[in-house]
């Protein structure tokens, strides 16, 4: 590494010029999402990020991780999911398009909870195989050792080399987490502190969505409540479920 090897300290401008250098020859791998007001807000999703995405049980937190994994398969771009809420079977029986056809991702057939180092391995296993861009986790506290009492410790401790791993292994993370168990929550009124567990959830995150199914058929909201990169907060996408997936409401994609 060139910033290792000549010296420790660099100014600032120096180090500026160097660091241009290493990105025009090996910029991070970026993707866009299927829905347009997302890409238009956040811009895109970048390798070293990490997105959190959050809502009420049963409100749509996997259908949309789901519907961005379809968007990245139809750009020819490779996701390994680590789905640890349903059985194999189950889960893919909710990826089906409606021409009956699966979208392209990778996962393990065998998970084992709790365990980071294993999390670590399989995506070394991926990468040795394909050209990764993105991981799913679903959920967060799946990845938490269960035996750790402080729970906000070990939620924090997950977050911090969840951030690592995905600099390291230039992936960008998305990561389902729980929200607080609240009563008719508004839209407009949730925020990063519903997060359920630990304020280190956002902190350490990059985007943060929230979620929420209306209570008419098929229709859903998305709220970004953060956004480091742009620092876009408090947008709201009209989404509409559109067989297992999830697109804005106004720009409907073929399967």
């Amino acid at each position: 590494n060139k910033m290792n090897t000549e010296k420790e300290i660099y100014r600032s401008d120096e180090a500026w010029a160097i660091l241009n250098e290493e990105r025009r020859q090996k910029p991070p791998k970026s993707f866009l999402s299927h829905l347009p007001s997302l890409n238009a807000y956040i811009e895109d999703f970048r390798s070293g990020e990490i997105t959190v995405i959050s809502g009420k049980t049963g409100h749509g937190k996997t259908l949309l991780a789901m519907s961005l994994t379809k968007s990245m398969s139809e750009q020819g771009l490779n996701a390994l999911w680590f789905s640890y809420e349903l059985a194999p079977y189950d889960f893919l029986e909710k990826t089906i398009k409606q021409n009956g056809t699966i979208p392209n991702f990778y996962l393990p057939l065998h998970l084992i909870p709790n365990k980071l180092d294993y999390v670590d391995f399989k995506i070394k296993e991926a990468k040795k195989l394909f050209t990764l861009h993105a991981v799913f986790v679903d959920h967060l506290h799946f990845l938490c050792d269960s035996r750790d009492i402080r729970l906000t410790v070990e939620i924090g401790k997950v977050m911090r080399w969840l951030k690592s791993c995905a600099i390291k292994h230039e992936v960008a993370i998305f990561l389902i987490a729980h929200i607080a168990k609240l009563q008719d929550v508004k839209v407009s009124d949730l925020d990063n502190d519903h997060l359920k567990d630990a304020s280190s959830i956002a902190q350490d995150s990059d985007n943060v969505f929230f979620v929420i199914r209306l209570n008419e058929d098929n229709l859903a909201k998305l709220k970004i409540t953060k956004n480091r990169r742009r620092g876009v907060r408090g947008k709201i996408i009209d989404l509409i479920k559109v067989g297992n997936f999830l697109e804005e409401k106004d720009y409907i994609h073929g399967n």
